[in-house]
């Protein structure tokens, strides 16, 4: 029986991303739901959780990538 590979050596010519690029959540860039209260994972419009969905409940999939309106956005301003 062959010897078992490393995870380096099996994923080597593999192209991984870091997902940092992606424009998630773009409609919660101007809300004021992101960033309230003392969750550390809703520091940012976009993570999965705001004051809405807070930790550990996760925006709607819908949200996060864009498909739908958010029903809870209350735009800043």
């Amino acid at each position: 029986m062959p010897e078992k590979k490393t995870i380096e050596e099996r994923y080597k010519d593999d192209i991984l991303s870091d997902n940092t690029h992606a424009d998630y959540c773009q409609q919660c860039k101007d809300c004021t739901m992101w960033g309230i209260g003392d969750d550390p994972f809703s520091n940012r419009y976009d993570k999965g959780n705001c004051a809405m969905f807070p930790n550990p409940g996760v925006k709607p999939s819908y949200v996060i990538n864009n498909r739908a309106p958010c029903e809870f956005r209350v735009p800043k301003g």
